[in-house]
């Protein structure tokens, strides 16, 4: 199963959340048997998402919730509609308008979740990645 975990970001002071994750995640997440991580930065979601998601069987998003938004939470592809609200934003183009035009044009992999980074990031992000990819592994070897 290949895996793909994207962090949503960019060099700008106050945007690094998502690219912070995925450095820590690399570092912290060893890959179950049978599922292959590839990890990738974006800066440029609009342009670069629906690209770095193909061939992907799975997918994990990492970004920034909005000040105030609260604690991490995951996201599950069928609870995208509550990204509608924006508390992610993905640069120009929200992350939910992102999703559903891939959505529509049948580009996103079966397994996809939005991991939003909050007011307790690292340690409850980390842990909620953890389990996603249990998840994943247990779904894979069809426990």
């Amino acid at each position: 199963m290949r895996v793909t975990v994207l962090g949503i970001g960019s060099p700008q002071p106050g945007d690094g959340a998502g690219w912070e994750a995925l450095e820590t995640l690399r570092r912290g997440l060893a890959p179950p048997p049978g599922v292959r991580l590839a990890w990738q930065a974006l800066a440029h979601p609009a342009l670069d998402l629906l690209p770095a998601l193909d061939g992907a069987d799975a997918a994990l998003l990492l970004d920034a919730l909005a000040p105030g938004e609260g604690p991490s939470r995951l996201l599950r592809r069928h609870q995208l509609a509550a990204l509608a609200r924006g508390p992610l934003s993905g640069h120009g183009m929200s992350l939910a308008e992102m999703l559903a035009l891939g959505g529509s044009l049948g580009l996103l992999p079966p397994r996809l979740s939005i991991l939003g980074l909050g007011t307790d990031w690292p340690e409850r992000a980390t842990a909620l990645a953890r389990q996603w990819l249990a998840g994943l592994s247990a779904e894979a070897s069809g426990a």
